[in-house]
């Protein structure tokens, strides 16, 4: 009886067990788990020329965001920058770029204000943005720029 009760214990306290009772104890993800993992954002962080080099020859469409942690507008762009490189993921790489901490990328891209957009289509450049705005607005100058 004491084994039934601990197996219930273990059941109600964790979100799916398999093989109860035994070693060989394995977790299996909840459809909540599943989905928080699915909102991982595509965006890879630029922080050299040769990392940057790397991404743009590897023939994919590119979304370049120039920002700075000191820079509210581009805090306030992050979740937009993030739910569009999940809605794009698969056609367009997204790259984030920190301008203090790369500056020479952001010297060659002649940027001057924060946070900026870059769309690199076959290695030139095809669309820029630069400023806060909604998703829908930085939605459409990526597909114009990009195609879609």
């Amino acid at each position: 009886m004491n084994k039934i009760l601990s197996c219930f214990v273990v059941l109600a306290s964790l979100p799916l067990v398999a093989g109860c009772g035994s070693n060989n104890q394995q977790q299996v993800a909840t459809p909540k788990q599943a989905a928080a993992s699915d909102a991982v954002p595509a965006i890879t962080r630029a922080a050299t020329q040769d990392n940057l080099r790397s991404i743009l020859n590897a023939g994919k469409p590119v979304v370049i965001k120039f920002s700075a942690q000191w820079c509210g507008p581009c805090r306030q762009m992050q979740p937009i920058f993030e739910d569009l490189s999940r809605e794009f993921s698969g056609k367009y790489t997204f790259v984030e770029v920190d301008i203090d901490a790369a500056e020479s990328i952001a010297n060659d891209y002649s940027v001057s204000g924060v946070p900026t957009f870059v769309m690199i289509k076959d290695g030139k450049e095809v669309g820029r943005q630069v400023g806060r705005q909604s998703k829908d607005a930085l939605r459409n100058s990526i597909q114009n720029a990009l195609g879609k």
